[in-house]
């Protein structure tokens, strides 16, 4: 178990740099490109992208049914076992492929021709389109190779690619100032060269590590059937989940403008970069999450389910709480100009976020026994009522706000059958998860907002000021509170010895 913790350890650290370079740049280039391209180009693009997300949770749903299995088998050190699952895993993701490029060419040119489109701009939203078409379709053959890197923890290789989108997104913004061709068109080009050749850097890493790896195809019924029983529970949930989320995007533009679409475009853009603090941990932890199961230990699984919920909370709770409090004036120096509603927009999503962050560990711990029936079924309800109301809000004219909020109450109450569903599943105790998460998370959360809105009440209406008072009101109940002696020692230990 210790060697499995520096396992997790290391990779976590690979993956912080690459998030921390990911993330700094992120925030640079979104001012940037936001400025170059305008308020409106900058919406038409992403909503645009969003009809190809729409349409593609067949796209993440086969993402999870490849690393479960792959995971699966590597756990159980069968080398053939893995070679045959590689093999049908990549069949079905390219079979899948020419079904989505048909879907995207059909009902998606229908959904496109429905946005609310400035006619001089058609031309070119669907070159856009076409090039998120493409890059989805090469997304999805290539998703067993990047399983494949996850499955057997050689985190070290994402670290190394940060390096390579870093640089080719800046060369981005420095070429878009000097084509002279039309910038969101530019813009869309560039970025589907991006995913090109980071997509072929994985695949030829991945030939040369891994024995598995081919691209020979394998139609066999022995792998099929798990994985599309897998991948149709998947598949429900996921219909349902892109339906509240790219969905909602779509109602946005149909009831409320492109504007509003760049403001929600902003605020996800927030929650993605402040949900990748906790991504790097997630990523490095999830295939022991798996690989446990595979093995038989149960208790290890649990106590991996139990750290993964807590620090995903403490980690998102601290990087949320600084800026909650002053979000206008952070996004008036980062952006100059804020679009309506971002603000609120942001708000919502950094507390929906570490919701989120909570919920990811019970997914994975459910997907590792690909007993998805229950847990799938209950989430498509959740996912229905939500997409349902925000409608019917949009429609009698309720403040946008409430697309966000609606969402993720929805959540909450699905976060509460997923924990009733997985009890059982893997003889998992709510008594020692509300003992070891839920208190926790209450206690902390309580100290640390009293502490802030009492101590504001003392210092001056300064931005930097309340950024490191929010810091410091969340991190030291974290410190006291939340972890435990053996983890500040093992904490301590790895600081001091990458120190010499």
């Amino acid at each position: 178990m210790r060697d499995s913790s520096k396992l997790i350890i290391r990779n976590s650290a690979f993956l912080y740099i690459r998030m921390f370079v990911v993330m700094a740049v992120g925030f640079f280039t979104s001012r940037v490109i936001l400025q170059t391209l305008g308020e409106v180009d900058f919406g038409l693009y992403n909503v645009v992208g969003g009809i190809v997300l729409l349409l593609s949770f067949i796209t993440s749903t086969l993402d999870s049914a490849s690393a479960r299995f792959i995971t699966y088998s590597l756990g159980k050190n069968d080398l053939e076992e893995t070679r045959q699952v590689f093999r049908s895993v990549f069949t079905i993701h390219l079979m899948m492929a020419a079904v989505i490029l048909v879907l995207f060419e059909t009902i998606g040119l229908w959904l496109f021709s429905q946005l609310n489109i400035p006619p001089d701009r058609t031309t070119v939203c669907m070159w856009v389109y076409q090039y998120s078409v493409l890059t989805t379709c090469i997304y999805l053959v290539s998703t067993p190779f990047r399983s494949s890197i996850i499955a057997h923890e050689r985190m070290s290789l994402y670290a190394y690619l940060s390096i390579y989108e870093v640089a080719m997104k800046l060369l981005i913004l420095y070429v878009l100032l000097l084509l002279p061709f039309d910038k969101l068109w530019s813009y869309g080009t560039l970025m589907f060269m991006i995913s090109l050749f980071g997509t072929i850097i994985n695949v030829v890493y991945c030939y040369r590590s891994f024995s598995e790896t081919s691209v020979r195809l394998l139609f066999s019924k022995e792998h099929f059937k798990p994985i599309f029983g897998f991948t149709g529970w998947t598949l429900m949930e996921s219909f349902a989940y892109i339906c509240t989320s790219q969905g909602s995007n779509y109602l946005l533009n149909v009831f409320c403008g492109p504007a509003v679409n760049a403001a929600r475009a902003i605020a996800i853009q927030v929650q993605g970069i402040l949900g990748r603090f906790t991504h790097g941990f997630n990523t490095a932890l999830n295939p022991q999450i798996t690989k446990s199961y595979a093995q038989g230990d149960l208790p290890y699984m649990h106590t991996l389910i139990f750290n993964a919920s807590r620090y995903n909370f403490f980690v998102l709770f601290v990087s949320s709480m600084p800026i909650y409090f002053v979000l206008t004036r952070l996004l008036e120096l980062w952006l100059v100009t804020v679009p309506d509603y971002t603000v609120a927009f942001v708000q919502v999503l950094l507390i929906g976020n570490i919701l989120d962050g909570m919920i990811n560990p019970l997914i994975v711990a459910v997907n590792a026994t690909a007993h998805l029936r229950l847990t799938q079924t209950m989430q498509t309800i959740m996912h229905g009522i939500a997409f349902t109301l925000q409608w019917i809000l949009l429609c009698l004219g309720y403040n946008p706000i409430w697309v966000f909020i609606v969402y993720y109450l929805c959540l909450f109450v699905g976060y509460i059958f997923r924990l009733l569903i997985i009890r059982k599943l893997i003889v998992f105790s709510l008594r020692q998860y509300f003992h070891k998460i839920i208190i926790p998370v209450v206690l902390i959360s309580s100290v640390s907002l009293i502490s802030y809105a009492i101590l504001q009440l003392f210092l001056p209406e300064q931005t930097l000021t309340h950024v490191c008072l929010g810091f410091f009101c969340a991190i030291i109940p974290v410190w006291f509170l939340g972890i435990n002696g053996d983890e500040k020692a093992m904490l301590k230990e790895y600081i001091l010895r990458h120190r010499r």
